[in-house]
Order: structure tokens, then C-alpha cells, then sequence
């Protein structure tokens, strides 16, 4: 996650939906930001982004003890410019 703070700091993540079930928990949230500091070998482009995810973690001690997590990185990197869009093709 570093990585990304470091490359978005204006960073803000919004929960979208929260769910339990047992010693599960499904999240979805909303990634936002503005491209203002380096992404691995991409320069900032100055691009704002947002990006959904979803999360599902087991708890146990009332900790996350396990977390499975997607998210659309490839938006993500249509969004700054780094990989052309559907529409561009």
C-alpha cells in the first residue's frame, strides 16, 4: 500500500458496503486519488483515478487473520494512461 500512497496522496478509500456472516467479512470500497508521485517506472501524470475493490476476510480474536482482496488494476492503469482504453482502441 505504500507504493500507492506514495503515488496518490491524496488518497482516500470509501466504503461501499460491509457485510458479516460468521467469522467472514465481505467488504467493497472505493479507491480515489490524484496520480502526483511515481508508480513503479510511471511518472506522474496529474490524472485522477477511481478504482473498486472487494475484500473478503476471516476474523478470528477479533483481527483479520486472513484476507483475500481483488481489485481492477488495469483500470487503474487505464486511468493514468499507462494502458489504452477499450474506447481508444
Amino acid at each position: 500500500m505504500s507504493a500507492y500512497a506514495t503515488a496518490f496522496p491524496d488518497y482516500r478509500l470509501t466504503t461501499d458496503d460491509l457485510l458479516a456472516e460468521g467469522d467472514r467479512v465481505t467488504y467493497r470500497w472505493t479507491f480515489t486519488g490524484t496520480h502526483k508521485g511515481p508508480l513503479a517506472q510511471i511518472a506522474p501524470t496529474g490524472r485522477k483515478v477511481s478504482v473498486q475493490s472487494i475484500g473478503i476476510a476471516r476474523v478470528a480474536a477479533g483481527k483479520a487473520s486472513e484476507l483475500n482482496m481483488v481489485w481492477d488494476k488495469y483500470a487503474l492503469m487505464q486511468q493514468i494512461g499507462a494502458l489504452a482504453s477499450p474506447a481508444a482502441r
